[in-house]
């Protein structure tokens, strides 16, 4: 029971002076987790299945997802829990057979598990930019941006 009681008060005491050690790093360092969040590159996809299958590659952020393919952006909003607004754009006369590839290599690769081994998604690599070769006859376009704008 001693040590019991011991190990109670030692753990107490330390949770105090960890708690006081957090509070002067806060105070030394304002938290900036939103502003950093914001900074961090966009996260592109091939598809492999995890999106519309009109599309080649997709991007994912905190309330939007963004699809690619050689002729069309589309944008999704999500409004609220259960609502979303659609923005989609079309390069008119571009090239419908333009090659997209990824670009900058991320580290990590994006898993998706759903239902049966056999419907799993894994292994998709995460790139910090989309090429798309000749999109018109010698123009190339690419898409980049952080979760703050899309270029």
């Amino acid at each position: 029971m001693t040590n019991r009681l011991l190990t109670v008060a030692l753990g107490g005491m330390l949770l105090l002076l960890l708690s006081s050690a957090n509070r002067q790093l806060a105070q030394d360092r304002p938290i900036t987790i939103a502003a950093d969040y914001g900074n961090l590159p966009m996260s592109f996809e091939p598809n492999k299945g995890q999106f519309d299958r009109r599309f080649d590659f997709g991007a994912r952020g905190f309330k939007y997802s963004l699809l690619l393919s050689s002729k069309t952006v589309m944008t999704k909003f999500r409004t609220t829990a259960s609502n979303s607004e659609t923005l989609e754009m079309t390069l008119l006369g571009a090239n419908d057979s333009a090659r997209l590839h990824g670009a900058d290599r991320l580290p990590g690769i994006s898993n998706y598990y759903s239902g049966s081994r056999d419907n799993w998604i894994t292994n998709v690599p995460t790139y910090g930019k989309v090429e798309i070769q000749n999109v018109y006859s010698g123009v190339d376009a690419v898409y980049y941006g952080n979760q703050r704008q899309f270029e």
